[in-house]
């Protein structure tokens, strides 16, 4: 077993009530601690930490990892071991501001290409290279409507990368929480004032594999810089 400092960078809204964590190493190693399930997502007992609170978005972790886990489109995952997560602080902006800039992703590919997804087939072939990645969109807004299939409230966000337009799906569940108050519609990155930031930065994930085949990129937090 092992014990890994995280800075938490995205604790994602899995459905119905699990959980996918991800962080940044002190080497600045991205890391994905999933469960011994084969889903892999995480619970609420696995994931509290000391003092009974899920990780939120900068905060410092200490999180046991018992074997990495490498999957061709999720080359960051490790296995947690059975032992407490704790609690060791949070980062304030400015310390974050200066931990993230140096690791923004700055080209106009994300996971490879400029769609919303990978084939999870050319992956076995070609495996992904990351999966997690921190970026500073431009240009970004969040939307929330519906499905027209089944009913069901959509919330994604649409933004540019180095010229680039994107549309991706919100797995954060602060942003989604703040979108289902909102009627329809399209909101500014700053949600009318309910995020407060001066800045803007983008975690994103690739997720698993869909019964269609595709592992969709997703927009796993928004880390807000006060």
């Amino acid at each position: 077993m092992e014990r890994v400092k995280l800075i938490c960078l995205a604790n994602s809204y899995r459905p119905p009530s699990s959980r996918c964590i991800a962080g940044l190493s002190e080497q600045a190693h991205w890391i994905r601690p999933i469960s011994p399930r084969s889903e892999g997502s995480l619970s609420w007992t696995e994931r509290r930490l000391n003092g009974g609170r899920d990780p939120v978005i900068l905060d410092r972790i200490v999180v046991p990892l018992s074997r990495a886990a490498s999957e061709p489109h999720q080359p960051e995952n490790w296995v947690i071991a059975p032992e407490p997560w704790q609690f060791e602080g949070s980062l304030n902006s400015s310390e974050a501001e200066h931990l993230l800039e140096p690791i923004l992703h700055r080209e106009r590919e994300i996971f490879g290409d400029t769609k919303d997804h990978r084939s999870f087939a050319a992956l076995e072939e070609n495996p992904a290279g990351e999966s997690l990645l921190l970026l500073e969109p431009d240009d970004l807004v969040w939307t929330v409507d519906h499905n027209g299939w089944e009913d069901k409230r959509r919330y994604r966000t649409v933004f540019h990368q180095e010229g680039q337009a994107y549309d991706l799906s919100v797995t954060d569940p602060v942003i989604r929480s703040l979108l289902a108050q909102k009627e329809d519609g399209t909101y500014d990155a700053d949600l009318d004032g309910g995020i407060g930031s001066k800045r803007m930065f983008l975690t994103l994930s690739l997720a698993g594999p869909l019964d269609n085949g595709n592992c969709y990129k997703l927009v796993a937090a928004a880390v807000p810089i006060l």
